[in-house]
C-alpha cells in the first residue's frame, strides 16, 4: 500500500467516525429517557465533532498532509471525546451506549484498517 493510499484511507475511516458519532449522538438525544440536560451535552458533543480541530484534521488528510501534528489532533479529538462521555457515564444509560459505541466503532475501524494493510502485504 502507498502512502496515498494509506492517507486516503485514514481520511475515510476518520470522516466516517465522525458522520456516525454525529449520527449517534442525534438519535441519542431522540430516546424518550433523554433529558434537557442531555440533550444539551449532547450537543456538545456534536459541535467537538465538527468543530475547528476536526475540519483541521479532515482538511489535512484529504489534501493528503500526515503528519505527527496530524496524529497528535486525531489523539486529542479521540481522547477529548472519550473524557467528555466518561464524566457523564454516571448519569444516564444513554451515556453508557454513547461511549460504548464510540469504543466499538475505534475497534471495528482498526480491524478494517488492519485487513486494509494486510491485503496490501500480500500483493
Amino acid at each position: 500500500m502507498t502512502q496515498q493510499q494509506y492517507i486516503s484511507n485514514l481520511h475515510d475511516s476518520f470522516v466516517n467516525f465522525i458522520n456516525y458519532m454525529l449520527t449517534l449522538a442525534t438519535e441519542l438525544i431522540m430516546l424518550p429517557q433523554a433529558t434537557d440536560y442531555d440533550r444539551r451535552e449532547f450537543d456538545k458533543v456534536k459541535l467537538m465533532l465538527k468543530g475547528n480541530d476536526s475540519k483541521s484534521i479532515e482538511k489535512e488528510l484529504s489534501d493528503g498532509i500526515f503528519s505527527r501534528s496530524t496524529l497528535d489532533k486525531i489523539e486529542k479529538l479521540y481522547k477529548d471525546l472519550t473524557d467528555f462521555g466518561l464524566e457523564h457515564i454516571h448519569e444516564s444509560e444513554i451515556w453508557k451506549m454513547f461511549v460504548k459505541q464510540m469504543c466499538y466503532s475505534n475497534i471495528e475501524t482498526r480491524k478494517k484498517d488492519a485487513l486494509v494493510r494486510l491485503e496490501g502485504i500480500k500483493m
